[in-house]
């Protein structure tokens, strides 16, 4: 069973690998897991060095320029429907207060994902994803155009979808399938 992260809006297989087990707060179920969290680890462990370097005092000009992307990637999200959380991406897209105290961290690794991630701003990769989230009410022929129209932009010279677009191409065809199979045509 896969799950989509609601902040970069990835589908993932739904198991512990990619999804922190769920444990409430407060009163009721203590120490007990009612299910998963909705932010991947990955969208964890990079919101948290993005607010960890926030909120230090003397930031590198590595740092500088991380949180400079980091602020270029959330607002990238947000346009792809995604809800980044955290203290600095809440700073970013919300004009939050600045705050203080943390330490130093590596941030290499996370700082080429995203880097890599801004670079490849695939137009069609991009249409492809706003059409996975997209609420459906309409009739399913409306659909299946907007589909040929991101399908025409991603296929090869043999005249198929290419493998870079295969999987999207798959999902978004699936869902609008299951959508006009379970229409109600009056």
């Amino acid at each position: 069973m896969n799950k989509r992260c609601k902040q970069c809006m990835r589908l993932l297989p739904d198991n512990e690998e990619y999804f922190r087990p769920y444990t409430p707060r407060g009163k009721g179920l203590r120490k007990s897991t009612v299910g998963r969290n909705t932010v991947c680890r990955e969208c964890e462990k990079t919101n948290n060095v993005a607010s960890r370097i926030w909120k230090q005092e003397n930031k590198s000009p590595k740092e500088l320029d991380f949180l400079e992307k980091m602020a270029e990637y959330y607002k990238m999200l947000v346009d792809k429907g995604g809800s980044p959380i955290g203290a600095y991406a809440k700073h970013v897209l919300e004009g939050a207060e600045a705050m203080t105290n943390s330490s130093a961290t590596s941030m290499d690794s996370i700082l080429a994902n995203i880097s890599e991630q801004l670079s490849s701003r695939d137009a069609a990769m991009m249409e492809y994803d706003r059409l996975l989230v997209l609420e459906l009410t309409e009739e399913p022929d409306v659909y299946q155009d907007l589909l040929d129209k991101v399908r025409e932009q991603s296929l090869g010279a043999d005249g198929r979808v290419t493998d870079k677009y295969r999987e999207k191409f798959d999902a978004v065809a699936t869902r609008f399938d299951e959508y006009e199979d379970n229409y109600n045509w009056e």
